[in-house]
C-alpha cells in the first residue's frame, strides 16, 4: 500500500507540473487518487480576485474535455453587479438548505416539480448534480440538468434569464463530457446568445461560454475556429482585469491543445500564461516558498486578506515548480490551502473557505505525521463557517473536539487555548446557553490577562464578552466592555483595521439599543469609513453600516437623509446578493415613503420586496402575501 501511494503521488505531481500549471488553485485541482481512478472531471478552478464575495462556479461551469479531476470552480467578482452574480447567490447561496429532509433524489425533485415548487426543485437538482459530477457519475447529471432547464422555463417563460442561460451552459458541458458534441454545441450557443442579451458582449460569463465553445471546437478538430473563440474570450478577460480567471482559462486551453496533440498551438497560450506567473530569482527555492508563506500570514494578521491570499498562491507556485520536489510537498500544500481558507473566511467567502479547508484536510490525510496545529486551525475555521451559517449544533461539536485536541497537545495553560474557548463560548450563546457561554468567554479573557497578553485576540474576546452582556440585558456593562474592546483594537491592530471597524459597529449596536441615536450613528459612520476603505462598496459590512445609519437618521427625524442611506445600502446589497437583506431594505424604504404619503414610491419598493421574497421562498410564503397586500394598498 505504501508503494502504491508513493506511485500515485508521483503521478499527481506529474499532472500538476506538466499539465495544470502551478498556482494555488491548480494545487486544489489535485483531487484524491480515488477520484482520479473513477475518471471524474469538473471545472478548472480559479482564485477569487479583489472582492471574492460568493462562490460563482457550479462544479462544472467550464468545459475541460477529459481533464484530470478538479474541484468546483470559483472566481472573484470585481463587478459583482452582473446578473450572473445575483443568479448564483440566489440559486446557489442556499444550496445546503435542501427542500427534502434527507438527501434529495431525482424522484423527490420530480415530485417538487409536479407540485409547482420549481425554485426548490432547481436548488435540489443543482445540489445532487454537483455531488454526482464530482463523483464522476456524469451520465446521471443530464436528467438533473434537464430538470433545471425545465424549471427555469416554467418560472421565467420564454423571456431571457440568467437561470436559463446557465442551465443551457451546464447542460452543454455535461453533453460534451458524454461525447455528444453536436447537442453540446447547440446548448452552449443558445447560452451564449442569451448571456450576450442579458449582460452584453464584454462580461466574464460570456467569456466562459466562449471558451467552452472553443474547447468543443478543439475536440472536433476545428482548431482555427477554436482560436477565434479563445481570442475573443481572452480579450474580454484582459479588459476586465481578472488575472486569476484569465490564468484559469489559459490553463484549460493549454491542457486541451496538449491533449489534442497540438503543441504549437498550446505553446502560444503558454507564453501568455507565463507572463502572468510571478517572477522569482533562480526560478524559486524552498526559501522563497517559506518567505512568501510567512509574508502571507503577516498580511492576514494585518487585515490585508487579499494580499495574504496572493502570497499563499505564489508560495504554491514556487512549491510546485521545485525540482526535485520536497518529500513533504503534500503537507506544505495542505498548509497553504488551510491558511488560504482562513483568509477567505475573513473575506466573507464561506463557500470558498470551506472548499479550501476541506481540500487541505484531504491533503493532510495523504501524508504521515499530520501537523496537528494546522489541523486545529482548519477545524476551527470550519466551526466558524458553521456558526455563520447558523448550524450551531455542528459548530459546537467541532469546537468541543478542537478544544479537546488542543488541551491534549498543549495543556490547559497554553495561550492559544483562548481562541478555542472564545469560539465555543460564542456558540453556546447562540444556542441560548447564556451562563455556559459567558463562563467560557470569561475563561478566555482570564487566560490572556494571566499571561499579560494584549493582542487582537484579546480585543475579540472583550468584544464577544460585550455581546454576551448585551444579550443578557446587562447594558451598562456591555457599553463599557465594547468601549474597552474598541480602544484595544485601535491600539494593537490600528485605527483602520477591519476588526476595528467591527468594534465600532458593535459599540454602535449597543448605543442604538439604548436609543442613543446620535452617538450610535457616529459609531456606525466610523465603522463604515474603515469598511469602505478595506473592502470597497460591495461588502456586507458596508451594507450593514448604511442600514443602521439609516435607522439612526430616521429616529432623529432626518427622513431624506435616512432614505438616501437606505438606498445606498440597497444598491450595494443588490450587487452582492438579491437576498433577504435586500428584501428588508426594500421594506424599510417603502415604510418611510408610506409614512410621508409617497404612495407610488412605496408601492414600487413593496413590489420589489415581493419579487425578491418570491424568488427566495416561493409565492405561497406569508411574507410575499404581506408585501403584495401592502403594494396594493399603496
Amino acid at each position: 500500500r505504501t508503494s502504491a501511494m508513493q506511485q500515485l503521488r508521483k503521478e499527481c505531481s506529474s499532472v500538476l507540473s506538466a499539465a495544470l500549471g502551478s498556482n494555488l488553485t491548480n494545487a486544489v485541482r489535485l483531487s484524491t487518487a480515488s477520484s482520479a481512478a473513477r475518471g471524474a472531471s469538473a471545472s478548472f478552478a480559479s482564485l477569487p480576485s479583489r472582492q471574492p464575495l460568493h462562490l460563482q462556479g457550479r462544479g462544472f461551469r467550464s468545459l475541460a474535455g477529459n481533464a484530470s479531476p478538479s474541484l468546483p470552480g470559483f472566481k472573484g467578482m470585481q463587478r459583482a453587479g452582473v446578473t450572473n452574480t445575483r443568479w448564483f447567490v440566489n440559486r446557489c447561496g442556499t444550496k445546503r438548505q435542501l427542500s427534502t429532509p434527507s438527501e434529495p433524489t431525482v424522484e423527490s425533485i420530480e415530485a417538487l416539480v409536479k407540485d409547482g415548487k420549481h425554485k426548490e426543485a432547481m436548488l435540489d437538482a443543482w445540489q445532487v448534480s454537483y455531488k454526482l459530477w464530482n463523483e464522476g457519475m456524469v451520465d446521471e447529471c443530464l436528467p438533473l440538468a434537464e430538470i433545471v432547464l425545465r424549471c427555469s422555463r416554467e418560472m421565467h417563460g420564454d423571456a431571457d434569464h440568467m437561470d436559463t442561460a446557465e442551465a443551457l451552459n451546464n447542460k452543454g458541458i455535461i453533453l460534451a463530457r458524454m461525447s455528444n458534441m453536436k447537442e453540446s454545441e447547440e446548448a452552449l450557443e443558445a447560452a451564449l446568445v442569451m448571456k450576450r442579451k442579458l449582460v452584453g458582449d464584454a462580461d466574464k460569463v460570456v467569456a466562459e461560454t466562449l471558451r467552452n465553445l472553443g474547447n468543443i471546437c478543439v475536440q472536433t478538430g476545428r482548431f482555427d475556429e477554436a482560436d477565434t473563440r479563445y481570442a475573443e474570450s481572452i480579450k474580454i478577460l484582459r479588459e476586465d482585469g481578472d488575472k486569476n480567471l484569465l490564468k484559469h482559462s489559459l490553463q484549460a486551453i493549454v491542457w486541451g491543445y496538449n491533449q489534442a496533440q497540438k503543441p504549437d498551438r498550446a505553446a502560444k497560450y503558454s507564453e501568455i500564461l507565463t507572463e502572468l506567473q510571478p517572477k522569482l530569482p533562480n526560478g524559486g527555492t524552498i526559501e522563497d516558498f517559506w518567505g512568501l508563506f510567512e509574508e502571507g500570514g503577516k498580511r492576514v494578521q494585518e487585515g490585508s486578506f487579499q494580499q495574504g491570499l496572493d502570497c499563499f498562491e505564489n508560495a504554491l507556485h514556487v512549491l510546485t515548480a521545485l525540482q526535485p520536489q520536497p518529500e513533504n510537498q503534500y503537507a506544505l500544500i495542505a498548509k497553504c490551502l488551510i491558511n488560504s481558507g482562513s483568509a477567505l473566511f475573513n473575506m466573507g467567502n464561506l463557500d470558498g473557505a470551506e472548499l479550501f479547508i476541506n481540500e487541505g484536510l484531504q491533503r493532510q490525510e495523504a501524508v504521515e505525521g499530520v501537523d496537528e496545529e494546522d489541523r486545529m486551525v482548519a477545524l476551527n475555521t470550519l466551526g466558524n463557517i458553521n456558526t455563520h451559517r447558523g448550524k450551531h449544533d455542528d459548530a459546537l461539536k467541532i469546537f468541543e473536539d478542537v478544544l479537546e485536541m488542543h488541551t491534549k497537545l498543549m495543556g490547559k495553560d497554553h495561550t492559544d487555548r483562548a481562541v478555542y474557548l472564545m469560539n465555543l463560548g460564542l456558540v453556546h450563546l447562540k444556542l441560548g446557553n447564556q451562563d455556559k457561554g459567558m463562563a467560557l468567554l470569561q475563561e478566555a479573557a482570564d487566560a490572556h490577562t494571566r499571561h499579560g497578553i494584549e493582542d487582537v485576540l484579546t480585543a475579540k474576546i472583550y468584544r464577544n464578552l460585550g455581546s454576551g452582556q448585551f444579550a443578557g440585558g446587562r447594558m451598562s456593562e456591555a457599553v463599557q466592555t465594547q468601549e474597552t474592546a474598541l480602544e484595544l483594537f485601535k491600539k494593537v491592530a490600528g485605527p483602520e483595521h477591519p476588526e476595528t471597524a467591527l468594534a465600532w459597529s458593535a459599540l454602535g449596536h449597543v448605543r442604538l439599543s439604548l436609543s442613543e441615536h446620535a452617538v450610535a450613528m457616529d459609531c456606525f459612520k466610523q465603522g463604515l469609513a474603515i469598511a469602505r476603505k478595506v473592502f470597497g462598496e460591495q461588502h456586507g459590512q458596508v451594507v450593514w453600516s448604511l442600514d443602521k445609519i439609516g435607522h439612526c437618521l430616521h429616529a432623529l427625524g432626518q427622513v431624506d437623509e435616512a432614505l438616501a442611506s437606505f438606498h445606498q445600502a440597497l444598491d450595494a446589497q443588490m450587487l452582492i446578493a438579491k437576498d433577504l437583506t435586500a428584501a428588508n431594505l426594500c421594506r424599510s424604504i417603502a415604510a418611510i415613503e408610506w409614512n410621508r404619503s409617497g404612495w407610488e414610491a412605496a408601492a414600487v419598493k413593496f413590489e420589489e420586496q415581493s419579487e425578491i421574497l418570491t424568488e427566495l421562498f416561493g409565492d405561497k410564503d406569508e411574507r410575499v402575501k404581506e408585501a403584495n397586500e401592502a403594494a396594493e394598498l399603496a
